[in-house]
């Protein structure tokens, strides 16, 4: 399993270029820190290509990257929908910049606006412009370069407005920084196909059909020429870059020439080849990293192309780019401008297909290393681009030998009432900051010290130490519990005391302590104490309304005079969770059948106990079946863990089932002279008794009868005549369970 890291120092160094963070590399230590035995490793802001470890001055361990290159395919991080204005397309994207969170920003030339794409986002997000074309402060008209700057600030080369503007984060305007006076060569104008700006701020300004570069301070009203070339459309500047130390690029696009010029310089080194035949074609765009590696993009071909630093030839960079696709039509790709990463991966904007495609370098080094032996380490890191940090020392100690622990001894455990008892801490490798923490019987008592004494103890108190300090490996915080020491505490003859709990305590209280006192006068005075602090409680119980687990209660007596005073066993609250049973459920059964009871508890329930049981298939169980012979309310109680109690009912509400006879003889010999319901549930009404001849006719019909009297019958007559023998069909309507109406239809025979 990886262990977590813990970032012990930073280090910042040189810059890769100035929208990104600063080059970093520190060591990182593991869970077990600075202690031998531990892996150390390197991280870094850039990717890594060699690390050199060093114990003080000796080189001790080096590690190399294998670098395959760039990834032989490439991903789309943004458009690629076609050109147009929606927020997942782009028009034209000229130049490309990223911050250091791996936002992706695009200078959307034809639709004048600066687009912000986020790591895996299917769309973006204006960040400036998007107003259409224009020249008022929140419009660009064909912006040609877009930079960003480490507090978040966008400048973009308005190309279309002769100027460069600079948008604070979330403004809905710009203003100007170079430029604004309109077209011309004059030192306060420019022609802006790209710039560049360093970390104090000034504007580097490839003036483009100017010939020249410019730079602009902050706040000034007119550019310093600080490179050019004879004015011509083949010295057309379209892209510019400053490396780490200075150096000055820019591409002439229609002469396919890249130049260098060092601080100071008054003419440029033109970047050519000595013979490989690969060079600039149309170049765009340039990039360049913080030792003088430079790389260009080109319209006249698809490749991205690299001057390494000291170098004297052009080369395509590793892996190559698939510039085009064998048998697609007009397949060759034109990329505008580039940027690296920290990490490698290499980022170009694709003209025609209105995208940026993206390729991810493939690096791969051991970065971390175990020191055999400790001392002060630290390591040379070396990234990608060449530059070289060195990272803050680190130091790796000798672990100590065995675990803080800590041990505890008492000058007696058995003594008479009132006798002071002394009781002396001895820690082993105590780590650094140790602090102490004495206790009685779960009460916290005494000061950060190693010893603790008293003289009011309660027989069967538990006495320990808890120390508490700094791990020397990780910094980490440590705990170690000394053994404990039971006291036993003989009363001889004075007043004791002691306390027990009423019940179990259960969640929500109340808990009630009682005392028994022995020995003591007539009238003792009693104070109770919750976690060592009194409550005021001076009577001879005590009630916590709201108990809170883990607190400790004791009581303390006044009595006799020959000790004084008498201290009670202390009871740790243990509070235990209270059960909970659904009440008023009420089931229906006819007489002979039977139902299972299915409560809802909540809580550990650990017994359950139905009263009473008769009629139960098993009254220990949370459901079982109920069979009563007549109507029962049945309790259940269950108990939780620990002994808290809940009760609740379910009431079965047993009944005879409904019955209709299927012929009657109404002649006056007392049986069977009436038709009605003989039977249902205890204490229903009928809600209609309705009997038709065979034609229909409606001869009988009673309302609200109840079940079982014959009063509520039909006796065989219509109209106050006898009804003629045959069959008749009867329809009864009568409340069934959860006061829904059912519906009997059948026939009866009148038999005369």
């Amino acid at each position: 399993m990886k262990k977590p890291l813990l970032l012990l120092n930073i280090l910042l160094a040189s810059r890769t270029f100035a929208q990104c963070t600063l080059y970093s590399a520190a060591i990182a230590g593991t869970s077990e820190g600075h202690c031998l035995g531990a892996p150390l490793k390197v991280v870094s802001t850039h990717a890594i290509t060699k690390i050199v470890w060093y114990q003080g001055n000796t080189a001790v361990s080096t590690a190399t990257a294998t670098d395959n290159g760039l990834s032989p395919t490439f991903r789309v991080v943004a458009g690629n929908h076609g050109e147009g204005p929606a927020l997942d397309q782009l028009y034209e994207p000229y130049d490309i910049d990223l911050d250091c969170m791996g936002n992706l920003y695009v200078a959307d030339g034809s639709n004048s606006r600066i687009v912000k794409w986020a790591p895996g986002a299917t769309s973006g997000v204006v960040v400036a412009g998007g107003n259409g074309p224009g020249g008022s402060p929140s419009q660009f008209n064909a912006p040609d370069g877009v930079h960003v700057d480490d507090s978040g600030n966008i400048y973009v080369a308005d190309y279309g407005n002769y100027r460069v503007q600079k948008w604070a984060p979330g403004g809905a305007a710009g203003v100007t920084v170079a430029g604004g006076n309109g077209n011309g060569s004059a030192a306060n104008q420019v022609n802006p196909l790209g710039m560049y700006v360093d970390r104090t701020g000034n504007v580097y300004v490839a003036d483009g059909y100017n010939c020249r570069v410019q730079k602009w301070a902050p706040g000034a009203a007119a550019g310093v020429t600080v490179a050019s070339v004879s004015p011509s459309i083949s010295n057309v500047i379209n892209a510019v870059w400053l490396d780490g130390v200075g150096n000055l690029y820019f591409a002439q696009e229609n002469s396919s020439q890249l130049q260098k010029w060092v601080p100071g310089a008054s003419s440029g080194t033109i970047l050519s080849n000595t013979g490989n035949g690969i060079g600039p074609s149309l170049p765009t765009g340039v990039w360049a990293d913080s030792i003088g590696n430079v790389y260009i993009s080109n319209l006249g071909n698809p490749d991205i192309l690299k001057w390494p630093a000291g170098g004297n030839n052009w080369t395509v960079v590793e892996a190559g780019l698939p510039g085009w696709v064998p048998g697609e039509p007009n397949a060759q790709r034109e990329y505008m401008c580039l940027r690296i990463d920290t990490h490698g991966n290499l980022y170009a904007a694709e003209l025609d297909s209105a995208r940026v495609d993206e390729w991810d370098r493939m690096l791969d080094i051991d970065s971390t290393f175990t020191p055999t032996t400790p001392g002060v380490y630290t390591a040379v890191v070396t990234d990608l681009n060449g530059a070289i940090v060195q990272t803050p020392p680190f130091t790796v100690i000798q672990p100590p030998p065995a675990p803080p622990s800590i041990q505890i001894t008492a000058s007696a455990t058995a003594t008479p009432v009132c006798t002071p008892i002394y009781f002396t801490a001895a820690p082993s490798y105590p780590g650094s900051n140790p602090s102490y923490q004495w206790q009685v019987t779960g009460v916290d008592v005494g000061s950060n010290n190693l010893t603790y004494s008293n003289n009011l103890f309660a027989d069967s108190d538990q006495v320990v130490c808890i120390m508490t300090s700094t791990n020397v490996c990780t910094d980490s915080i440590i705990q170690d519990t000394s053994n404990t020491i039971m006291l036993s505490i003989d009363p001889q003859g004075h007043a004791s005391i002691r306390i027990s709990a009423d019940s179990v305590i259960c969640n929500g209280g109340p808990a009630v302590f009682s005392s028994v006192v022995t020995n003591g006068a007539a009238n003792p005075v009693y104070e109770w104490y919750l976690n060592g602090v009194s409550t005021g409680d001076v009577t001879s119980t005590y009630t916590d309304t709201t108990p809170v687990d883990g607190q400790v209660v004791y009581c303390l007596i006044t009595s006799d005079a020959s000790c004084g005073l008498a201290k009670s066993n202390s009871i740790p609250i243990t509070v235990y969770s209270r059960p909970s049973v659904s009440a008023g459920q009420t089931l229906q059964i006819s007489r002979g059948q039977s139902v299972q009871l299915d409560p809802t508890t909540t809580g550990d329930i650990v017994s359950y106990n139905w009263t009473p049981p008769s009629g139960l298939s098993d009254s220990t169980i949370a459901d079982p079946v109920a069979a009563p012979a007549e109507t029962t309310v049945y309790t259940l109680t269950v108990t939780s863990e620990g002994g808290c109690k809940a009760s609740g009912e379910i009431t079965v509400d047993v009944y005879t089932p409904l019955t209709l006879p299927n012929a009657f003889t109404p002649n006056g010999d007392g049986h069977n002279d009436v038709f009605y319901v003989l039977a249902g549930p205890e204490g229903i009404r009928i809600s209609e008794l309705n009997v038709y001849d065979r034609w229909g006719l409606c001869v009988f019909q009673n309302k609200g009868g109840a079940p079982g009297d014959p009063h509520d019958g039909w006796d065989g007559t219509y109209k106050g005549k006898p009804a003629p023998a045959g069959t008749y069909v009867y329809i009864a309507v009568i409340p069934g369970l959860n006061s829904q109406q059912q519906v009997y239809k059948g026939t009866v025979m009148l038999i005369r």
